[in-house]
C-alpha cells in the first residue's frame, strides 16, 4: 500500500498537562501543522461546541474513559459517553470512532462484559463506528481472546525509546495476539518513558519513522499517530523533522 494523507494522526486536545494547552483548536493547529486531517482527540468534552471545531477533519476518534482527560471535563461512565459519542456522528459524520486510552495499563477496570457494552453503545446509533483501544509493547497479550469481539482497532506504542530497537518483532507480537485488527503505531516526539524531560533523538524518530513506513507499504499497519500538537512548541525542532518527514516520503 502507498503510503498518503490518510495514514497519518495526530494526538491531543485540550490539557494543560505535559505543556500542552486549553485553546479549544489546539488539537486542529496540531493537525494542520503535522499535515493531517485525521485526530485522536484524547482530552476534551466530546459535545457539538468541540466537534464543530473539528468539522474540517476527516475523521476523529473521540474518548471514552476518564483516564487522561483534563479536569474540566465531566466525568460520565465510560458506556453512557459511548453512547454520547453515538448520537454525536449521526450530526458529525466525521466522527469514526472512540478510542479506551492506556487500555492495556488498566486491564482490570474493563472486564471483557464492562468492553462489551461500552463497544454496543459506541455502535448503538451508528454501527460504522469503530472501539479503538491504546496498547503498549511491554506489556503482555497473549491471553485477550475474551476482549478481541469488542476491539475494532488496536493503537500501539512503544513506551520507552530504548525498546524501539525490538519493533520488528513487537509489531510482529501485536499482530499475533490481535489477530486481524488493523494497527496504528504511535510515535512519541518527547521522550515520556524513560527521561520526561527531553526530545526522542532524532535519530531514533527517523528510524521508527522509516520503519513505519514500510510497515505501511507492507499492509502491517494502517496509519500512525503522532503525539502530538503539544509537543510543537515543546520540542520544535524534532517537530519539524516529523512534520517533514511525513511532507517528503508519506504524502
Amino acid at each position: 500500500m502507498k503510503p498518503c494523507s490518510d495514514h497519518v494522526w495526530v494526538l491531543g486536545g485540550p490539557i494543560e498537562q505535559w505543556g500542552g494547552s486549553m485553546e479549544k483548536d489546539c488539537v486542529l493547529k496540531g493537525t494542520r501543522y503535522f499535515h493531517s486531517k485525521n485526530t485522536v482527540y484524547l482530552y476534551g468534552p466530546n459535545n457539538r461546541e468541540m466537534m464543530t471545531i473539528m468539522s474540517p477533519l476527516d475523521k476523529i476518534v473521540c474518548p471514552l474513559t476518564s483516564i487522561n482527560r483534563n479536569l474540566e471535563v465531566k466525568k460520565m461512565p465510560d458506556f453512557e459517553e459511548a453512547e454520547v459519542v453515538s448520537k454525536l456522528s449521526l450530526e458529525y459524520p466525521n466522527i469514526y470512532g472512540g478510542i479506551i486510552d492506556d487500555f492495556d495499563v488498566n486491564l482490570k477496570e474493563f472486564s471483557p462484559a464492562r468492553l462489551e457494552k461500552i463497544h454496543q453503545n459506541l455502535k448503538k446509533h451508528n454501527s460504522r463506528l469503530k472501539l479503538h483501544v491504546v496498547v503498549y509493547t511491554w506489556v503482555e497479550h497473549k491471553n485477550y481472546a475474551a476482549y478481541l469481539p469488542f476491539i475494532d482497532v488496536v493503537t500501539l506504542w512503544v513506551w520507552k525509546k530504548s525498546e524501539l530497537q525490538t519493533i520488528d518483532r513487537d509489531l510482529e507480537s501485536c499482530r499475533r495476539d490481535f489477530p486481524g485488527k488493523p494497527i496504528l503505531m504511535g510515535l512519541f516526539i518527547h521522550d515520556y518513558g524513560e527521561t520526561d524531560k527531553e526530545a526522542t533523538p532524532m535519530d531514533l524518530l527517523k528510524f521508527q519513522l522509516d520503519h513505519i513506513k514500510g510497515y505501511i507499504e507492507r499492509d502491517k499497519l494502517q496509519g500512525f499517530i503522532i503525539l502530538g500538537d503539544r509537543e510543537i512548541a515543546k520540542h520544535p525542532r524534532e517537530s519539524e523533522f516529523v512534520r517533514s518527514y511525513v511532507a517528503d516520503h508519506i504524502i
